[in-house]
């Protein structure tokens, strides 16, 4: 029986944030998959079909719990998932932030090759402009731009916030606002403390200093 965590809110809520200090073996981010495909960049919801079929074949490949970066997003994602075999859903954290706050976020953030992400308020690289693990040039996605960023929270707001109510009792809601970085540490030492993964000091020692993703 795999256990299964996820990782809900709109684009530049910190579901990134939170999912690159979980065990690499044990975190499923949807988005960086899609975008390593090339799939989406247009800001376009993709199919349900194609994302169930991807999400299913990654689990088949994990042990012991999986956390869930940003799926499910639909209904029909969440009735997908919830009739998955050998999984058991445990909990679901939902990450929430002013859609002001969001678009400063993700307007203003940079990106490496390497997948190391940045904010010239939040977190910015100690070389303008540079990577601090690779050293290459930092760029935007295109996906971050102002135009495609209303219309990835306007389509979250239309098309997926039902979800949480399909979700019910799971559900745990995390201001990523007032404090950023305590809400990264609160979801990602319940999770690494539930799972017997490393003590909740060590797991402190190695956050002090989170990134800023979705």
């Amino acid at each position: 029986m795999i256990d299964l965590y996820l990782l809900y809110g709109p684009p530049g809520v910190g579901k990134g944030t939170i999912a690159e200090r979980i065990p690499a073996e044990h975190c499923l981010g949807v988005g960086r998959i899609l975008r390593a495909r090339r799939i989406g960049l247009d800001g376009k919801l993709i199919s349900d079909a194609y994302v169930n079929q991807l999400i299913q074949d990654e689990i088949s490949l994990r042990k012991q719990y999986v956390v869930l970066d940003g799926y499910p997003r639909t209904l029909e994602q969440v009735d997908f998932l919830k009739a998955l075999p050998e999984t058991r859903l445990v909990r679901v954290y939902a990450l929430t932030c002013p859609d002001t706050v969001l678009m400063n976020r993700l307007s203003l953030r940079q990106t490496c090759l390497c997948g190391a992400t940045y904010h010239p308020m939040l977190k910015p690289s100690a070389q303008e402009g540079k990577c601090d693990l690779c050293g290459k040039e930092l760029f935007r996605r295109s996906d971050d731009s102002p135009e495609i960023v209303r219309r990835r929270l306007q389509q979250f707001h239309e098309e997926t916030e039902p979800v949480l109510a399909r979700l019910g009792s799971l559900v745990r809601y995390v201001d990523s606002e007032s404090n950023f970085k305590t809400s990264v540490l609160s979801v990602v030492d319940e999770i690494l403390s539930e799972q017997g993964h490393i003590s909740s000091c060590d797991y402190r020692r190695q956050i002090s200093n989170p990134r800023v993703h979705d």
